[in-house]
């Protein structure tokens, strides 16, 4: 599977989503490639990297056709790697403006490793720009997270647009894997609410049994460029983690069977 972590507001989780849940999968056995498509680079500073001393990037891949190999950089954690980003994407925009082929640029890059890796988990940009368009072409699935809040809902008639519109446009057909409620508390009425109000917009189906707590220590491993499972293994985030990784093995299992 190549999952694109999306969505286009910014602070819902979609970076701790894509670390985190790619260390749960690395922990069960799996290969997993984290591709960082956030010219900020928070999924590379949070998996270790730092991204001012990179030879090679995610921009160098979409524009002068590095090969992916070359970019990659194994984790401290066995079976995690990681396609690094640091703030050289933001000029992949003005670059690619011109090219027919720039939906297609990341979908070209990962052909090659798709048989290297069970998953791969792309953290996107929050916009719908065309870095975000080209992880949903080069997607099977489409995970979104989300914050519980008013706002919850906010723009995601903007995301599914865009969403049919590479379907319509790209012809490419990303699977929509489901929503994840992020920094959730079920001792607060108004959570609980928001979380019943996304099943009824998405179906129960569609949004994940499992919740991301709010913990602190999900931001501190981060700062310290770790996943929850090296930092503060016994950390309630980090079993959430490793449950939201069930649920979506189990949908695989689903779709083979």
């Amino acid at each position: 599977m190549v999952i694109a972590v999306t969505n286009q507001k910014g602070g819902v989780g979609k970076t701790t989503t894509a670390i985190n849940l790619s260390a749960s999968l690395a922990l069960l056995d799996y290969r997993v490639l984290v591709i960082d498509m956030d010219p900020q680079g928070n999924s590379s500073d949070g998996l270790g990297i730092n991204t001012n001393k990179l030879d090679n990037t995610v921009y160098d891949a979409l524009i002068n056709e590095t090969p992916l190999s070359d970019i990659v950089i194994p984790n401290a954690l066995r079976n995690l790697f990681v396609a690094p980003t640091n703030i050289t994407l933001s000029g992949a925009e003005t670059e690619l403006a011109s090219d027919i082929s720039r939906p297609f640029k990341l979908r070209k890059a990962i052909k090659p490793e798709l048989g290297k890796y069970d998953f791969i988990i792309i953290d996107c940009p929050p916009s719908l720009s065309i870095l975000t368009v080209n992880a949903i072409v080069a997607s099977s699935d489409l995970l979104v997270p989300i914050e519980p809040s008013s706002y919850a809902l906010k723009g995601m008639s903007m995301l599914m647009s865009t969403i049919l519109k590479t379907r319509e446009d790209l012809e490419h057909y990303a699977r929509f894997l489901g929503v994840v409620v992020n920094m959730f508390d079920p001792g607060l009425p108004l959570h609980t609410s928001i979380v019943e109000a996304v099943k009824e917009y998405f179906t129960p189906r569609k949004v994940f049994k499992t919740t991301i707590p709010r913990s602190p220590r999900i931001p501190e491993a981060e700062l310290h460029g770790q996943c929850i499972h090296q930092y503060a293994p016994e950390d309630i985030g980090a079993r959430q983690f490793n449950a939201l990784a069930q649920e979506i093995i189990e949908k695989t299992h689903e779709r083979k069977s």
